[in-house]
């Protein structure tokens, strides 16, 4: 579970443990490249198993679950 501050102690007061924001992935600091979308976006296509689609809309919704991955630390 992302954790994105320290819980108050019961006392209220508050400590020096400020390990308040967890470090970023490994994956944060690398760009989402083009290679990563066209493949996310291959297998998408590939999901509709011969139905037609959009490649574009392929694209944008692959780019969309690849950043929202990445916002939320899951990659």
């Amino acid at each position: 579970m992302l954790q994105l501050y320290a819980p108050v102690p019961a006392s209220g007061q508050l400590s020096d443990h400020r390990e308040a924001v967890q470090p970023a992935p490994r994956s944060a600091g690398r760009a989402l490249s083009k290679q990563d979308i066209r493949q996310r976006a291959y297998a998408i296509s590939r999901e509709r198993r011969g139905v037609p689609g959009d490649p574009r809309g392929d694209w944008l919704q692959a780019e969309t679950e690849l950043l929202g991955r990445r916002f939320l630390g899951l990659t």
